[in-house]
Protein backbone atom coordinates (compact mmCIF):
# COMPACT_ATOMS: atom_id res chain seq x y z
CA UNK A 1 0.00 0.00 0.00
CA UNK A 2 1.41 3.39 -1.03
CA UNK A 3 0.57 6.17 1.42
CA UNK A 4 0.30 9.88 0.73
CA UNK A 5 3.62 11.71 0.23
CA UNK A 6 3.17 13.55 3.52
CA UNK A 7 3.98 10.31 5.38
CA UNK A 8 7.45 10.00 3.78
CA UNK A 9 10.78 11.77 4.06
CA UNK A 10 13.69 11.62 1.63
CA UNK A 11 17.35 11.73 2.70
CA UNK A 12 19.66 13.09 -0.03
CA UNK A 13 23.44 13.34 0.57
CA UNK A 14 25.37 16.22 -0.99
CA UNK A 15 27.62 13.76 -2.87
CA UNK A 16 24.66 12.29 -4.79
CA UNK A 17 26.15 13.19 -8.18
CA UNK A 18 24.20 10.61 -10.19
CA UNK A 19 20.95 10.81 -8.24
CA UNK A 20 21.12 7.21 -6.99
CA UNK A 21 22.05 7.66 -3.31
CA UNK A 22 18.85 9.16 -1.89
CA UNK A 23 16.52 7.14 0.36
CA UNK A 24 12.77 7.61 0.85
CA UNK A 25 11.26 6.10 4.01
CA UNK A 26 8.13 6.33 6.11
CA UNK A 27 8.05 8.64 9.11
CA UNK A 28 7.37 6.50 12.16
CA UNK A 29 4.27 6.94 14.32
CA UNK A 30 6.47 8.69 16.89
CA UNK A 31 6.92 12.40 16.23
CA UNK A 32 10.27 14.01 15.33
CA UNK A 33 11.77 15.64 18.40
CA UNK A 34 14.06 18.65 18.73
CA UNK A 35 16.79 17.69 21.21
CA UNK A 36 19.04 20.76 21.25
CA UNK A 37 20.18 23.99 19.65
CA UNK A 38 17.95 26.43 21.50
CA UNK A 39 18.74 28.99 24.17
CA UNK A 40 22.45 29.82 24.13
CA UNK A 41 22.62 31.58 27.50
CA UNK A 42 25.12 31.08 30.31
CA UNK A 43 24.52 31.88 33.98
CA UNK A 44 27.40 33.85 35.48
CA UNK A 45 27.58 33.76 39.26
CA UNK A 46 28.28 36.91 41.28
CA UNK A 47 29.22 36.61 44.96
CA UNK A 48 26.36 37.68 47.26
CA UNK A 49 24.36 39.03 44.32
CA UNK A 50 21.92 37.58 41.84
CA UNK A 51 23.64 35.76 39.00
CA UNK A 52 23.47 37.33 35.55
CA UNK A 53 22.69 35.80 32.17
CA UNK A 54 25.22 36.15 29.37
CA UNK A 55 24.69 35.28 25.73
CA UNK A 56 27.31 32.83 24.44
CA UNK A 57 25.70 31.90 21.10
CA UNK A 58 23.61 28.94 20.08
CA UNK A 59 24.77 25.39 19.53
CA UNK A 60 23.76 23.72 16.24
CA UNK A 61 20.24 22.29 16.22
CA UNK A 62 19.78 18.58 16.94
CA UNK A 63 16.78 16.47 15.99
CA UNK A 64 15.73 12.85 16.53
CA UNK A 65 13.75 11.55 13.54
CA UNK A 66 11.96 8.17 13.91
CA UNK A 67 11.61 6.39 10.55
CA UNK A 68 10.40 3.04 9.24
CA UNK A 69 11.86 0.97 6.41
CA UNK A 70 8.77 -0.94 5.26
CA UNK A 71 8.56 -3.39 2.38
CA UNK A 72 6.34 -5.92 4.11
CA UNK A 73 3.20 -5.47 1.98
CA UNK A 74 5.13 -5.20 -1.30
CA UNK A 75 7.47 -8.06 -0.27
CA UNK A 76 10.53 -5.90 -1.05
CA UNK A 77 13.62 -6.27 1.09
CA UNK A 78 15.00 -3.07 2.59
CA UNK A 79 18.71 -3.93 2.63
CA UNK A 80 19.73 -1.52 -0.16
CA UNK A 81 17.98 1.47 1.40
CA UNK A 82 19.32 0.63 4.86
CA UNK A 83 22.86 0.42 3.44
CA UNK A 84 22.43 3.80 1.70
CA UNK A 85 21.37 5.49 4.93
CA UNK A 86 24.31 3.96 6.81
CA UNK A 87 26.65 5.21 4.05
CA UNK A 88 25.39 8.77 4.67
CA UNK A 89 26.76 8.54 8.22
CA UNK A 90 30.20 7.25 7.17
CA UNK A 91 33.34 9.07 5.93
CA UNK A 92 34.49 8.54 2.36
CA UNK A 93 37.58 6.37 2.77
CA UNK A 94 38.54 6.74 -0.90
CA UNK A 95 38.97 10.52 -0.64
CA UNK A 96 39.56 10.72 3.14
CA UNK A 97 36.66 13.17 3.50
CA UNK A 98 34.04 13.51 6.26
CA UNK A 99 30.54 12.05 5.91
CA UNK A 100 28.32 14.04 3.54
CA UNK A 101 25.83 16.66 4.59
CA UNK A 102 22.23 15.56 4.11
CA UNK A 103 19.13 17.40 2.93
CA UNK A 104 15.77 16.06 4.09
CA UNK A 105 12.65 16.66 1.99
CA UNK A 106 9.18 16.14 3.44
CA UNK A 107 10.14 17.04 6.99
CA UNK A 108 7.90 19.79 8.34
CA UNK A 109 10.37 20.74 11.07
CA UNK A 110 13.98 21.43 10.06
CA UNK A 111 13.26 21.05 6.33
CA UNK A 112 15.49 24.02 5.45
CA UNK A 113 18.54 22.86 7.43
CA UNK A 114 21.61 21.09 6.17
CA UNK A 115 22.22 18.06 8.40
CA UNK A 116 24.82 15.45 9.24
CA UNK A 117 23.86 12.09 10.70
CA UNK A 118 25.16 11.85 14.25
CA UNK A 119 23.80 8.40 15.08
CA UNK A 120 21.27 5.74 14.00
CA UNK A 121 19.48 3.70 16.67
CA UNK A 122 17.87 0.53 15.29
CA UNK A 123 14.67 -1.09 16.57
CA UNK A 124 15.68 -4.70 17.17
CA UNK A 125 12.35 -5.90 18.58
CA UNK A 126 9.99 -4.97 15.74
CA UNK A 127 12.23 -6.05 12.87
CA UNK A 128 10.72 -8.52 10.38
CA UNK A 129 13.06 -10.85 8.49
CA UNK A 130 12.61 -13.07 5.46
CA UNK A 131 14.88 -15.90 4.31
CA UNK A 132 15.43 -16.06 0.55
CA UNK A 133 17.31 -18.47 -1.66
CA UNK A 134 20.70 -17.10 -2.63
CA UNK A 135 20.36 -14.06 -0.35
CA UNK A 136 19.96 -15.44 3.13
CA UNK A 137 18.16 -13.33 5.72
CA UNK A 138 16.88 -9.96 4.53
CA UNK A 139 14.85 -7.33 6.34
CA UNK A 140 11.34 -6.51 5.15
CA UNK A 141 10.60 -4.03 7.94
CA UNK A 142 12.71 -2.25 10.53
CA UNK A 143 12.35 0.98 12.45
CA UNK A 144 15.15 3.34 13.37
CA UNK A 145 15.72 6.72 14.97
CA UNK A 146 18.11 8.99 13.09
CA UNK A 147 19.88 11.54 15.29
CA UNK A 148 20.59 14.62 13.17
CA UNK A 149 23.04 17.46 13.85
CA UNK A 150 22.75 20.77 12.01
CA UNK A 151 25.75 21.31 9.73
CA UNK A 152 27.48 24.67 10.28
CA UNK A 153 30.22 25.31 7.73
CA UNK A 154 33.68 25.99 9.19
CA UNK A 155 35.17 27.52 6.03
CA UNK A 156 34.97 31.00 7.56
CA UNK A 157 37.15 31.47 10.65
CA UNK A 158 36.55 34.66 12.62
CA UNK A 159 39.71 35.72 14.45
CA UNK A 160 38.83 39.29 15.46
CA UNK A 161 35.67 41.38 15.83
CA UNK A 162 34.68 43.76 13.06
CA UNK A 163 35.88 45.82 11.24
CA UNK A 164 37.42 43.08 9.12
CA UNK A 165 39.45 42.59 5.99
CA UNK A 166 38.70 39.48 3.95
CA UNK A 167 41.72 37.57 2.73
CA UNK A 168 41.33 34.57 0.44
CA UNK A 169 43.96 32.07 -0.58
CA UNK A 170 45.06 32.37 -4.20
CA UNK A 171 43.63 29.98 -6.83
CA UNK A 172 45.57 26.84 -7.61
CA UNK A 173 46.69 25.70 -11.04
CA UNK A 174 44.36 26.18 -14.03
CA UNK A 175 42.69 23.14 -15.57
CA UNK A 176 41.02 22.39 -18.90
CA UNK A 177 37.66 20.62 -18.82
CA UNK A 178 37.10 17.28 -20.53
CA UNK A 179 33.96 15.70 -21.95
CA UNK A 180 31.37 14.81 -19.28
CA UNK A 181 33.02 16.99 -16.61
CA UNK A 182 30.63 18.72 -14.19
CA UNK A 183 31.21 21.22 -11.39
CA UNK A 184 30.43 18.43 -8.94
CA UNK A 185 32.94 15.99 -10.46
CA UNK A 186 35.66 18.68 -10.60
CA UNK A 187 35.08 19.49 -6.93
CA UNK A 188 35.55 15.83 -6.00
CA UNK A 189 38.60 15.36 -8.26
CA UNK A 190 40.54 18.52 -7.39
CA UNK A 191 39.17 19.62 -4.01
CA UNK A 192 38.11 16.25 -2.53
CA UNK A 193 34.82 17.84 -1.44
CA UNK A 194 31.69 17.67 -3.57
CA UNK A 195 29.94 20.60 -1.88
CA UNK A 196 32.73 22.97 -3.00
CA UNK A 197 31.41 22.95 -6.58
CA UNK A 198 29.89 26.36 -5.81
CA UNK A 199 33.39 27.75 -5.05
CA UNK A 200 34.53 26.71 -8.53
CA UNK A 201 31.48 28.37 -10.07
CA UNK A 202 31.99 31.61 -8.12
CA UNK A 203 35.66 31.81 -9.08
CA UNK A 204 35.05 31.26 -12.81
CA UNK A 205 31.56 32.64 -13.54
CA UNK A 206 32.83 35.97 -14.92
CA UNK A 207 35.09 34.44 -17.58
CA UNK A 208 33.74 30.97 -18.30
CA UNK A 209 30.56 31.83 -20.19
CA UNK A 210 32.37 32.85 -23.40
CA UNK A 211 33.88 29.39 -23.85
CA UNK A 212 30.63 27.73 -22.83
CA UNK A 213 28.60 29.85 -25.27
CA UNK A 214 30.91 28.93 -28.14
CA UNK A 215 29.99 25.27 -27.61
CA UNK A 216 26.27 26.01 -27.37
CA UNK A 217 26.13 25.66 -23.59
CA UNK A 218 25.82 27.98 -20.61
CA UNK A 219 28.07 27.89 -17.55
CA UNK A 220 25.24 26.98 -15.19
CA UNK A 221 25.23 27.18 -11.41
CA UNK A 222 24.42 23.48 -11.32
CA UNK A 223 26.74 20.74 -9.97
CA UNK A 224 25.28 18.10 -12.32
CA UNK A 225 25.19 20.02 -15.62
CA UNK A 226 27.87 18.84 -18.07
CA UNK A 227 30.47 21.48 -18.91
CA UNK A 228 31.73 22.21 -22.38
CA UNK A 229 34.96 20.36 -23.14
CA UNK A 230 38.04 22.57 -23.50
CA UNK A 231 36.99 25.27 -21.02
CA UNK A 232 39.79 26.98 -19.11
CA UNK A 233 38.94 27.07 -15.37
CA UNK A 234 40.77 28.01 -12.18
CA UNK A 235 40.48 25.77 -9.12
CA UNK A 236 40.11 27.37 -5.66
CA UNK A 237 42.49 26.61 -2.84
CA UNK A 238 42.14 22.94 -1.76
CA UNK A 239 42.08 24.03 1.90
CA UNK A 240 38.85 25.94 1.28
CA UNK A 241 39.58 28.25 4.22
CA UNK A 242 38.71 31.94 4.13
CA UNK A 243 40.47 33.75 6.96
CA UNK A 244 38.84 36.86 8.43
CA UNK A 245 41.27 39.20 10.21
CA UNK A 246 41.11 42.68 11.64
Amino acid sequence: MILDDKYYVTFTPDNDINGDKSVTVLVSASSPNWTGGFGGWDIVERPKRKSVTRWKGQDPRTLDLPILFDGLVSDEDQEDDIAKLIDMSQPDSAFNTPPPTVAIQGLTMGNSYSWVIQDISWDTEGVIWDHRDGEGAVRLRQGATVSLLEFVDDQVILTQPTPVIWKKKAPTKPITTKQHDTLGSLAVTYLKNYKRWVDIWELNKANANAAAFASGRVFKKDPRAELAAGMFLLMPSPSGITVVTQ
